[in-house]
């Protein structure tokens, strides 16, 4: 049982699993396979009917859906590290496709989000120089600042929600797609 064990955590090493991941998968098998032996069964046939490889393929996507990211470097990193996953095993390939093409469309909204926030900024310059250039009062002035810096500040509101809002789905979207990869096997 040493023997297996030693090479099931070598194997889950290799799929990049935290190391407390990795603890837990170890205890739940070597509690499993004591079950076995103390109900009569021969270690040798209990170790025969456990693919390792098996094993740590089902396991890196449910350890992944366990994880709570705490910051979006994390996030980032298991969205790396489930994309790998799926386009490693042909069968997921195309779950993986659809994966990249949702995350390629996320960003786009973000990268949109921020370029209409810069428009605005630049677009106040511009509307500021040419009233001044065309010798508006100073009331219409006053009055155009005060309705473009309420805009863009409630705009900015908006793009600091907007952006806690793709964070969500992009930890969510980890969570459904390993838990849709694993299809709901114990580790």
């Amino acid at each position: 049982m040493e023997k297996f064990l030693k090479d099931l955590e070598k194997e889950l090493k290799s799929k990049k699993l935290y190391q407390h991941e990795i603890d837990e998968i170890l205890a739940y098998y070597e509690e499993i396979i004591s079950d076995r032996y103390e109900n009569g069964e021969a270690m040798d046939r209990i170790i025969e009917s456990y693919d390792i490889r098996m094993i740590s393929r089902m396991a890196f996507p449910q350890a992944l859906s366990k994880r709570e990211p705490e910051n979006r470097k994390e996030v980032s990193k298991n969205i790396g590290s489930l994309l790998i996953f799926l386009f490693s095993m042909p069968i997921l390939i195309p779950l993986g496709i659809i994966y990249l093409a949702f995350i390629i469309v996320v960003f786009a909204l973000i990268i949109s989000s921020i370029a209409v926030g810069i428009s605005g900024i630049l677009g106040f310059i511009v509307l500021m120089y040419q009233m001044l250039q065309s010798g508006s009062n100073v009331g219409t002035i006053l009055a155009v600042i005060g309705a473009y810096v309420t805009a863009i500040s409630l705009a900015m509101i908006i793009l600091y929600y907007i952006s806690y809002l793709f964070t969500y789905l992009l930890k969510g979207s980890v969570k459904i797609i390993s838990r849709l990869v694993s299809g709901g096997h114990k580790a």
